[in-house]
This record gives C-alpha cells, structure tokens and sequence, in this order.
C-alpha cells in the first residue's frame, strides 16, 4: 500500500501550496521582474522569492559548500524538509518506520526539477560544476 502524507511546494509569490492555490483562485498572473543580481537584459518571468536565502548549517552543510549547491538544490532539500515534517516524519519518528518484522520501510520521494543552468555558470566561469549539478538532485536526499 501506498501513501500521500504530506505535500509542499514554493512558487513565484506563493511560499506554500496553499499560498498557490489563491493565486489560481484568484486568477493572479504571478509574473515579476526579475530579481536583483540576475544578468542585464533578463527578462520578466516566475521567480522564487528568498532562493539566496539558505540556512547552510541546518542542513550540515558550510557556507562555502552552500554556496557552490546549484540554486535548486537549496530549494530542494528546504521542500523536503517541510514536506517531512509536515507530514510527521522527521527526526525519530522518520527513523522508526518499519514493519511489523522489524525491516525498515522505504520512504519514496518524487520531485522534477529544470535544467541544470547553475552547471552551465560554473563552466562559462572556467570552474568545475559542483557536485549534485549533473542531474544527481534526488541523491542528495
């Protein structure tokens, strides 16, 4: 058997699912110019507010590791922490999942995520892609 036990999502100015869903409510087109820091003559689109704004250390990670995580992957790990725990499912309680003989039970995790531009950057820049660029997102979990 399977279960759905808990959903999270960020999207242009809307932080959460239910934040989302007033704005297809409402019928709000949620498109803004782009943030500050992109390249001149970027344009108008859908962006996620606060994608700088990353707590390195809560996920075990140093500022500079933090620093060299493809945008989407900070996005990442902070979606599935508020998936998990929105559902219950961190720290012990995610740990003590088993069956009824003992086996620990598989947790699955779906995601889809765009192309890799943070790799692209990196080597217009003359630098190797960080780890996790190439595709390897659903790893990190």
């Amino acid at each position: 058997p399977y279960a759905v036990t808990a959903l999270h999502g960020r999207f242009p100015q809307a932080d959460d699912l239910e934040a989302f869903w007033r704005t297809a409510l409402d019928e709000r087109d949620t498109a803004s110019a782009p943030p500050p820091g992109r390249p001149a003559g970027t344009e108008p689109g859908y962006f996620l507010d606060c994608v700088a704004e990353f707590d390195a250390a809560f996920f075990g990670l140093t500022p500079e590791r933090a620093a060299l995580l493809d945008p989407q992957e900070r996005v990442l790990l902070e979606t599935v922490w508020h998936t998990l725990e929105g559902g219950g499912y961190t720290g012990a309680r995610l740990d003590a999942l088993a069956t009824e003989d003992g086996e620990p039970r598989d947790v699955g995790v779906y995601l889809a995520h765009g192309p890799a531009d943070h790799a692209l950057l990196a080597a217009e820049q003359g630098g190797e892609p960080p780890a996790g660029c190439r595709g390897g997102l659903s790893g990190r979990l």
